[in-house]
């Protein structure tokens, strides 16, 4: 886990940093980011306000935080699928198929989950970029390495059709369906 703000003169302790991120999301994801302050996140974690404030700046610090875990999370997600002995166009559908299921779990019943899609209020872009630059290159050269023609649009056409399909599907079934046969079309 990747602790961006934390105060550097507080002793580490895992498992408060982890109650204090699970809180933080699971506030946002009921009542955005603006309507989850730091009260609500320290009163969800058990902790104390002066604790929570010593852990973590502010709101923004937590929430960065949380995003940098979870695309941690994500790039392990598509690193074990693109690593599997399988078709290419197994691997990348599988890749992108774990990623917007994931995302799809995690916001799915949240009143909240088009800002979060969007991420807007709660995904600094700082983030947004690195992964979406990270994912495209790593497509990329598997799809370069196995002599596709043009490798870079073929990878941002499939990453773009992914988010797509994810920002309009109605279930995780969906998602992972249509991500397979555009894949499918697109590289076979």
């Amino acid at each position: 886990m990747v602790v961006i703000f934390m105060n550097s003169f507080v002793q580490l302790n895992p498992a408060r940093i982890d109650s204090i991120l699970d809180a933080g999301l699971r506030l946002a994801l009921a009542y955005g980011f603006r309507g989850t302050s730091m009260e609500a996140i320290a009163k969800e974690a058990g902790v104390a306000k002066a604790t929570l404030y010593k852990y973590f700046p502010n709101k923004e610090a937590i929430f960065t935080t949380i995003t940098a875990s979870l695309f941690d999370e994500m790039k392990a997600l598509v690193e074990n699928n693109l690593s599997m002995n399988i078709d290419i166009d197994e691997k990348i559908a599988n890749a992108l198929i774990a990623i917007h299921k994931n995302l799809f779990h995690l916001i799915d019943g949240s009143p909240h989950s088009a800002d979060i899609l969007s991420q807007k209020a709660f995904s600094p872009s700082k983030f947004t970029k690195e992964f979406e630059l990270w994912l495209q290159n790593t497509i990329f050269a598997i799809l370069e390495n196995a002599g596709h023609e043009e490798p870079q649009i073929y990878a941002q056409v499939l990453i773009a059709s992914s988010e797509g399909i994810s920002r309009s599907a109605i279930s995780a079934n969906q998602i992972e369906l249509a991500i397979r046969l555009v894949v499918n079309k697109i590289l076979v």
